[in-house]
């Protein structure tokens, strides 16, 4: 009887060690298949903050204001490689292009503002930037406003950790291409 109940006993924690095994396995590629998606939506988060981040040097805003600006040319269709080339036209004068904006939005009229924004950066960029300039400046505040009031403006230093990381990301990829470059041309070279 005893034997006989060994052996029951030892079918089952074999049959409960294969189930542990295959249970572990799942949940081993479970964690990984989590673990990529992490990664994944971190370097993607990253990216995005080092673009913002790069973004607002070039038109000299803070993150915080880009972002804000970002939100408002959105909901009026204009895109933001229009107003990077609106600050731009700016460079050489004495005139931010937050400055800018003020002047343009605080007109009451629309054909006032649009005047403005063609001598301010060209007629072509004012043309593409219509759909905000029709807004007005209250509008336009509160299109700014809503993006924080909907918390999708990040703080000033949160984007730039997101853009060292980003930095650190691209400096382990570059790493990880050189080392599978040496490593073929070495069995390329040996026949390895």
């Amino acid at each position: 009887k005893t034997e006989s109940a060994g052996v029951k006993v030892a079918n089952t924690l074999s049959a409960g060690v294969k189930t542990a095994a295959a249970f572990g396995r799942a949940l081993t590629t479970s964690a990984m298949a989590v673990g990529t998606a992490m990664m994944k939506s971190a370097k993607r988060t990253a990216s995005n903050m080092d673009v913002i981040d790069k973004a607002s040097i070039r038109m000299g805003v803070s993150a915080e204001e880009y972002q804000k600006l970002s939100h408002a040319a959105s909901l009026c269709g204009v895109e933001m490689g229009t107003m990077e080339k609106a600050a731009k036209k700016l460079e050489g004068t004495n005139l931010s292009f937050d400055d800018a904006l003020k002047q343009i939005m605080s007109l009451d009229d629309e054909t006032k503002r649009t005047k403005k924004a063609i001598q301010l950066f060209g007629e072509s960029i004012a043309y593409q930037m219509t759909p905000l300039l029709q807004s007005g400046g209250d509008a336009f505040e509160e299109m700014k406003q809503e993006a924080v009031n909907l918390g999708l403006v990040m703080s000033e230093d949160a984007v730039k950790s997101g853009a060292l990381l980003n930095d650190q990301f691209t400096k382990v990829e570059e790493s990880m291409k050189s080392l599978k470059n040496q490593k073929k041309l070495l069995v390329d070279t040996f026949k390895i």
